[in-house]
């Protein structure tokens, strides 16, 4: 079985470096250690960084490849809950190589993408959500994100999750054991009734809790990804100089001509510790000129993909044409008055002046547009999580609706799909959730029964 198997791999950046970290881990790791280094494994202390030599072949001292420091973690107290052994190595590319060919020619295999944090949540180690959660950390753009991505490195996400766990198997407990107890025949309304009345107010609290954690998950997207904000307006009102400004660069030529860009430039700059990245784009007008008409369209585009439209003007925002508009219909806009220095302008949101770098009101309603304020209740949670929190919302909203109407068996089952939900998201076995169901149900039973 290939989960048994014992891999190897470069663990830092396959490029010259002050220092290179090649992983073992698996059970074979002592065994291969062995014929590394010239001493016994069993006299190498645990999670305890010892300098030694590395060799191909331990026995045959000509076959020196680097000396290094090893560090070795015994399991299950290591990362991927199995033995496991750092090389600490001088960062040569050839040396890594080298200490990596020894180890498969001793029995280990190279390992795949992922594959150690694979092992680490096949050995319960994290969570599914926490696995992700460090590739969400190695691929932070910004230090909200960063935070985020620590947060379910750290378990804190999975907690959360469990804890809605825990309360979906009281509320199928409840459930199921009332049926039993009260619910012998249908037609007994008034032992329906207080089925109903016993049990909604912790439908709706579970409920309750699953939407505002789908809402925190989807705030952390954002976050994660950064956030896309088209720059969109008429020729010449200051769009290339707001890109600029916002970036503290030179990104886009700017000139009193109109039309002069034609064609996306992109920029990005951090703001309050979440990554912005900027379009400018074509001035919106009608031009026989085809070029600037391919440039104007791409504008559009881009509008339709943004999360959210900075409209500037320096004059009206009332001239745009039908199709201009309906690009932004549905569309989170903030309309920004540039130039300000020189006048102001009817039905904007804020004011600016990119030309002199007086965008403070600017950044402060891109942190408002990103709710930030609140962004310390987000949770980092990937995209296939999210997909099993909607179906999870979905499901609690039905149970929640079946239970209102009466019918207990059909909220017991939506319970239960809403568990197992739950459970694959997590990574738990079908059977942990056939078991866990089962011994909270019985739980409410005497002792002895």
């Amino acid at each position: 079985m290939e989960l048994l198997d014992t891999i190897v791999a470069l663990a830092t950046p396959r490029q010259p470096a002050a220092i290179a970290v090649v992983r073992l881990s698996g059970p074979q790791t002592t065994s291969i250690l062995a014929h590394l280094v010239r001493r016994s494994p069993e006299n190498i202390a645990p999670n305890s960084a010892l300098p030694m030599g590395i060799y191909s072949d331990a026995k045959n001292p000509e076959t020196l490849i680097d000396r290094a420091v090893v560090t070795f973690f015994k399991g299950p107290r290591s990362f991927t809950g199995e033995d496991t052994v750092e090389f600490s190595l001088h960062g040569s590319v050839d040396i890594a190589d080298a200490v990596i060919a020894a180890c498969i020619a001793w029995g280990a295999r190279p390992a795949r993408p992922g594959e150690f944090t694979m092992k680490a949540a096949v050995n319960g180690k994290v969570t599914l959500p926490q696995a992700e959660a460090v590739d969400a950390l190695i691929r932070a753009p910004s230090s909200r994100a960063r935070t985020l991505a620590l947060r379910g490195v750290s378990g804190e996400t999975s907690r959360q999750l469990e804890s809605i766990r825990d309360d979906l198997l009281r509320a199928i407990a409840e459930a199921e054991y009332t049926i039993e107890d009260d619910i012998t025949n249908d037609d007994d309304q008034r032992a329906i009734a207080s089925v109903v009345a016993h049990s909604l107010p912790l439908a709706h609290r579970i409920h309750l809790a699953v939407s505002q954690t789908l809402e925190r998950a989807k705030q952390g997207q954002r976050i994660a990804r950064g956030i896309t904000a088209v720059i969109a307006g008429e020729p010449n009102v200051g769009k290339s100089s707001l890109l600029n400004a916002l970036v503290d660069a030179d990104r886009a030529i700017v000139t009193p001509i109109p039309g002069t860009t034609r064609d996306i430039v992109e920029g990005q700059a951090e703001i309050g510790g979440i990554l912005f990245r900027f379009l400018d784009t074509a001035g919106l007008r009608s031009t026989p000129d085809p070029v600037e008409s391919l440039g104007i369209q791409r504008a559009l585009d881009a509008i339709a993909s943004a999360d959210v439209v900075l409209l500037v003007s320096d004059q009206s925002f009332e001239s745009l044409s039908g199709e201009q508009l309906r690009a932004l219909k549905g569309k989170p806009v903030i309309r920004i008055g540039n130039k300000a220095d020189l006048h102001r302008i009817p039905g904007a949101d804020l004011y600016t002046s990119a030309l002199n770098g007086d965008i403070a009101s600017l950044k402060a309603a891109l942190l408002k547009f990103a709710s930030l304020d609140d962004s310390e209740d987000a949770i980092c949670l990937s995209a296939r999580d999210l997909g099993f929190l909607t179906r999870l919302d979905q499901a609690l909203s039905q149970a929640e609706e079946a239970l209102s109407n009466g019918y207990i068996d059909a909220y017991s089952d939506m319970i239960r799909q809403g568990i197992i939900l739950l459970d694959d998201m997590l990574g738990h076995s079908k059977g942990q959730s056939g078991e866990d169901i089962y011994q909270t149900i019985f739980s409410h039973f005497c002792l002895g029964k």
